[in-house]
């Protein structure tokens, strides 16, 4: 099998495996046994208090029956347009690190599977080296940055417990396959055309 058969193999798999990650849990989500002193009943209402620093984020809950169990990347854009999105902020928030234009963010999780796919339809129209090492940079700093996002989130200090979910690392991992797959069409291109 040629370098350039195993790089489209290994991109599309990898194109697959975003996509497969995006529909996939991203997060878990647990209400922690402390989080008593956050929450009070209002009128039949949950009232939750979230405090992040010097921020405070309060957001009602008709019960804690609502607030979800996990979350997708395909979830958060839906889930930032209801009545109680503060769980996805705070899903949000553990990706971006900011909660600013919370609602234009959660439509970016769609860039997630779409750059993968964009990456390995680069990599299968391009006969040169040059765009296959732009290609693998580009992944390498996506998979290399949301990696460090993930691994320094303060997941610990939140009222609501976020455990981190496969879908999100598969979708990271098909990043590195992205990026090694584009290291293979260029040491694979740079070989054909010296031949």
């Amino acid at each position: 099998m040629t370098a350039r058969r195993v790089a489209l193999l290994l991109a599309w798999s990898s194109a697959a495996a975003a996509l497969i990650g995006f529909v996939q849990p991203w997060a878990f989500i647990e209400v922690r046994s402390t989080a008593a002193q956050g929450l009070s009943h209002n009128a039949g209402r949950i009232v939750l208090r979230l405090r992040r620093g010097t921020e405070t984020i309060t957001g009602d809950l008709p019960n804690l029956a609502d607030i979800p169990r996990q979350v997708s990347g395909a979830d958060i854009p839906r889930m930032v347009g209801e009545e109680h999105a503060q769980i996805a902020m705070a899903v949000l928030e553990l990706l971006t690190q900011t909660r600013q234009h919370a609602g234009a963010k959660s439509s970016l999780v769609y860039l997630v599977p779409g750059i993968a796919a964009a990456c390995a339809l680069a990599l299968t129209l391009s006969a040169a080296p040059a765009s296959a090492g732009i290609v693998g940079l580009v992944c390498a700093a996506i998979a290399a940055i949301g990696g460090w996002h993930l691994m320094t989130a303060p997941t610990k200090s939140l009222l609501i417990a976020i455990r981190i979910g496969p879908g999100l690392w598969l979708s990271l991992c098909a990043y590195v396959g992205l990026a090694a797959a584009a290291v293979v069409a260029a040491c694979g291109l740079t070989r054909r055309s010296k031949a």
